[in-house]
């Protein structure tokens, strides 16, 4: 409970609703005793309550990857579109609020969308998918929300080809129940595989 929570960390109810809303709030928490109670690390929990972000990433090893960011009354959203360059068939990673930026790109690149992979089923990331299916009404919808379609959900050991690509997943629940991470790999020139979470 948020009392519990509160209690732990030392602080009052509403420190923790502002430490929980903003990464800030009380100068003096207790992560050693909160750190267990959300299943964190206390060190890592600790610094990333600082102000740690991860540094920033040149994509310029994978040219056929684009990320579009969307900005919502108090929040930012991101999706994600890949291709294979020599089929030019593409997928997207999450749908962000407005799917005109994606799509311009996709007629741009003269691209195909063959698949769409959610990462999680809150709202922002998906308030644009009525957009891309009646663009793309063949694309494949991928997601672990228990609520989809039995071939539309991801499958355990799963493995789809994009071209050269290939798109695995790994069930990463917490911030949502069905929370995913999607690993592509097969980049031209050796390029890293990429995570998108």
């Amino acid at each position: 409970s948020a009392a519990a929570a509160a209690h732990a960390a030392e602080i009052s109810e509403s420190d923790l609703a502002a430490f929980e809303a903003a990464g800030q709030g009380a100068s003096k928490i207790n992560f050693a005793a909160l750190a267990p109670m959300l299943g964190l690390n206390p060190q890592k929990l600790a610094i990333i309550a600082s102000g740690w972000l991860p540094s920033p990433k040149d994509l310029n090893q994978w040219p056929e990857i684009r990320s579009f960011t969307t900005v919502g009354d108090s929040f930012t959203v991101n999706c994600y579109l890949i291709w294979d360059a020599a089929t030019r068939e593409a997928a997207l990673f999450d749908t962000d609020l407005d799917a005109s930026p994606a799509l311009d790109v996709i007629t741009a690149e003269g691209l195909v969308l063959r698949h769409i992979f959610i990462t999680h089923s809150h709202w922002d990331h998906v308030e644009a998918l009525p957009k891309f299916r009646a663009a793309f009404p063949e694309a494949q919808l991928h997601s672990s929300s228990k609520k989809a379609p039995a071939n539309q959900r991801n499958k355990a050991g799963e493995s789809v080809a994009l071209g050269q690509l290939q798109i695995t997943h790994r069930e990463t629940p917490g911030h949502a129940e069905d929370g995913v991470t999607y690993l592509i790999s097969g980049w031209p020139k050796n390029a890293p595989q990429v995570a998108v979470v």
